[in-house]
């Protein structure tokens, strides 16, 4: 069983071995976060996330009476509330 590699570098693509030692090391890293529906615990705990803190500038702008948040089940709304809390209620110093 093979999987392709390929990964290019400022300096161009790596070699094979590279790319698979490259690979390796980028999956090494992180925690997939099944389950897990803390903020906190993920950044803490160094699970993979995608940051969406940047659109809370977008909820701001475009804010209403009631906000409806949609998505699939199991797809992150209760992180997305989660991350929220923690945006706007975060202890200072």
């Amino acid at each position: 069983f093979s999987i392709g590699c390929f990964f290019i570098t400022n300096k161009g693509p790596l070699s094979e071995a590279s790319a698979k030692r490259a690979w390796k090391e980028m999956m090494r890293k992180k925690k997939l976060p099944i389950g897990i529906e803390n903020f906190e615990e993920m950044i803490k705990e160094d699970f993979y996330y995608v940051d969406k803190t940047g659109l809370i500038v977008d909820l701001l702008h475009n804010w209403g009476a009631v906000n409806l948040f949609t998505r699939p089940r199991r797809f992150g709304k209760s992180l997305i509330m989660n991350m929220l809390e923690h945006f706007f209620f975060a202890e200072l110093g």
